[in-house]
């Protein structure tokens, strides 16, 4: 028998595929420039990923065939041209590389069939991109963070094609975000696809979408239904009617739903409803089950386009006193937020870049995710589908509202990409519409438009938003537009002390009474170079002193707080992952936002992940803080360990400690004596008949006396 492995969208061949086979699907796999491609009936599919040269700048005619590109750098895709240090500081004039990018590359074509049609499909490029094949221009896009499409079918030829791309990342009025604290990464950072379909197919040309709109409603334990809308295109004449084929497939690939539909193919849409008795549903990291839709095009009894999309089946709802519900019960949200950024990479990831990410964040028991602050790639979406992880995805709306005409369209735009590009994947509950706005023009015109925007292309999710301090005292009236209500706070690092968070949600809730709240954004930066023991006073957030001991301190207040108020729908903490921020100066970092629980290059999990490990995962946790203090200056110090067991014991050069106080997972001793020299510190305890065990050496030198 044939074993295929379904991912997101797309088959892919797991074992010999016979001839027998190939003539059953009606398809052949041919090689392009020894490109690995993906089978789908009729549908063939390219990622581009080698083969492409690179020039910074923006040289004079680069777009035209007779341009000499010889001297370029050979690079494969995805890339960004910020490489590993670029993004860590700024010029002299306090901007980092921000500009134009060229992108060229051969295409190979055989004589085609008269019939087939030819598209190319860009997953992102920042900000700005510019697409020509053999010097004429296919179009433009505006926006950084949602895919695009252009047919080229009219415009190749047999034999060689010259594809360029200029990409800018340049700061244009009309395009959002026109500020934020990350950094903006140029280039064509995502992949690349060539795609050939006969010529009756599923149009890719809709909003950078697959063609395939799913939306559920009346879902419950006992049944379901499930709209699906198909976009049409038909460039020939030849086909006069089709069957439109739905089908909803469980997770061995077996059919528990079927819709057929006949049509004539001036048909631009078509729409299919489906009912499903007794679902498997969704149900988060408890039990992500997942069905397909299989959308098929069929033509004399042939199929000769089809599509295949995730199916999570769930109802939710999100209520100002009881917080997030799923599928009847109360959900607790707790959650990360993350850039899409990777270290030396930048934004310019592989999917096994996008698989070590996933991994951190299961390991530390979170349910949720802010995907911050624009729309992330499909295949982060298709993971967070599989492993049960419910998302929030926003558009790239932050701090102000651009005064420049367009505008309004580009972030429109936007919108409406991301509903159309993600709207399938059923981890996502919520669509984020700004982040702290604060200047800029009025902004309540706008954000009602797009809140309006977003109900009628998603009636089945609510809004939200990220408010903070200054949106509230600056544009109150914009605060009241979206469903759902969110705040960024950071008690105890830009102000106050970390038990403020307890009166800051407070606050929040007097000041939004009646929509759900969550909180978007809390946490602290932490560099893992830097210690000190016995803190009581936070150090300057931009000051150059980032102990990652305040973090812990910081983090293990704000849950205490969240985790006790039942109205808090959503709590993310900011962040996953330390990232690039070039106009930051703090820390021991230059350029970079230190607050993630893991630092930047995923090479170490800081203390307060552990904390958070210990509070949410189901594993069992010892961990020993400050392991990384470990040469010491007094013989006395504090000593915590966290740890989700019970009857944890420490040893101290092999002598019973006695009991530390205890408050949840926080185990805390006030004051040890370490010896002259090496110290070994054992913590042990058992759960469920296992023994879980963490060892750190601490080195301490007495100091000398000055004479």
């Amino acid at each position: 028998m044939k074993k295929f492995e379904k991912i997101g969208s797309k088959t892919i061949v797991r074992s010999m595929i016979t001839r027998m086979f190939l003539a059953r699907v009606h398809c052949v796999v041919i090689a392009l420039l020894g490109l690995c491609s993906i089978l789908h009936a009729e549908r063939l599919e390219t990622v581009l990923r080698d083969g492409w040269r690179f020039q910074q700048g923006d040289p004079a005619a680069a777009e035209t065939t007779g341009f000499k590109d010889n001297e370029w750098n050979f690079l494969s895709i995805p890339h960004t041209w910020n490489h590993a240090d670029e993004p860590l500081k700024e010029s002299e004039n306090g901007r980092y590389l921000r500009g134009p990018g060229w992108y060229r590359r051969t295409l190979e074509f055989s004589e085609n069939p008269s019939s087939d049609r030819t598209f190319l499909r860009f997953e992102a490029a920042s900000l700005l991109a510019d697409v020509y094949l053999n010097g004429t221009k296919l179009g433009q896009h505006r926006g950084g963070f949602t895919a695009f499409t252009f047919e080229i079918t009219d415009v190749m030829k047999p034999g060689p094609n010259l594809l360029a791309v200029r990409v800018d990342n340049t700061c244009y009025g009309d395009i959002a975000p026109l500020s934020g604290d990350f950094t903006i990464f140029g280039g064509l950072y995502r992949s690349v696809h060539l795609l050939k379909t006969g010529p009756f197919c599923i149009s890719p040309l809709v909003h950078g979408s697959r063609g395939i709109r799913i939306r559920q409603s009346k879902v419950s334990h006992e049944r379901a239904t499930v709209s699906v809308t198909a976009l049409l295109s038909n460039k020939y004449a030849d086909v006069k009617s089709f069957t439109l084929r739905t089908s909803v497939l469980n997770s061995a690939g077996k059919a528990v739903a079927v819709q057929k539909l006949h049509l004539l193919s001036n048909a631009v849409s078509a729409d299919t409803t489906l009912n499903i008795v007794n679902p498997h549903l969704w149900n988060g990291i408890a039990d992500p089950y997942l069905y397909s839709v299989q959308v098929e095009l069929i033509v004399d009894d042939k199929v000769v386009d089809r599509i295949i999309e995730p199916l999570g089946l769930r109802f939710f709802s999100f209520d100002k006193d009881k917080g997030f519900i799923l599928n009847g019960r109360p959900c607790r949200l707790r959650g990360v937020c993350c850039h899409q950024d990777f270290g030396d990479k930048g934004w310019a990831a592989e999917k096994e870049d996008m698989d070590r990410d996933m991994v951190f964040i299961r390991e530390i028991g979170a349910n949720a995710i802010r995907l911050a602050h624009y729309p992330h790639s499909d295949y982060f979406l298709q993971l967070c589908d599989r492993y049960g992880i419910i998302a929030w995805s926003e558009i790239p709306l932050v701090n102000m509202i651009g005064k420049a005409e367009g505008f309004a369209a580009t972030s429109t735009q936007q919108l409406q990409e991301m509903i159309a590009q993600l709207g399938n994947h059923p981890s996502i509950v919520t669509w984020g519409l700004w982040n702290e706005l604060q200047g800029g023009a009025p902004a309540l015109p706008m954000i009602s438009k797009l809140n309006d925007l977003a109900h009628s292309l998603d009636p089945t999710r609510p809004t939200t938003a990220a408010s903070f301090s200054g949106s509230q005292k600056w544009c109150p009236s914009v605060t009241k537009v979206t469903d759902l209500l969110a705040i960024n706070t950071y008690q105890g690092w830009y102000r106050g002390m970390p038990e403020g968070m307890n009166n800051a949600l407070d606050r929040f809730h007097e000041f939004a009474p009646n929509q759900p709240l969550g909180v978007s954004e809390y946490g602290a930066g932490a560099s893992i170079r830097q210690h000190e023991q016995g803190m009581t006073q936070r150090p300057a957030p931009r000051g150059p002193w980032h102990p990652e001991e305040w973090q812990a301190i910081v983090h293990e207040a704000h849950w205490k707080a969240i985790k006790s108020r039942p109205f808090i729908w959503g709590s993310f903490i900011w962040n996953m992952f330390d990232f690039a921020s070039a106009g930051r100066k703090e820390g021991d970092m230059p350029g970079i936002n230190d607050k993630g629980l893991v630092t930047r290059d995923r090479k170490v999990k800081k203390d307060a992940f552990y904390f958070y490990k210990a509070s949410w995962s189901l594993e069992p946790v010892v961990y020993i803080t400050s392991r990384r203090d470990d040469i010491r200056k007094e013989a006395c110090t504090p000593l915590k360990v966290y740890s989700n067991t019970d009857h944890l014991k420490l040893t101290l050069n092999g002598e019973d400690l006695s009991a530390g106080q205890h408050d949840g997972v926080i185990y805390q001793w006030k004051e040890i004596t370490l010896q002259q020299g090496k110290n070994v510190l054992d913590a042990t305890a058992e759960r469920g008949g296992k023994t879980i065990t963490d060892r750190v050496t601490w080195n301490y030198t007495k100091k000398k006396r000055l004479q």
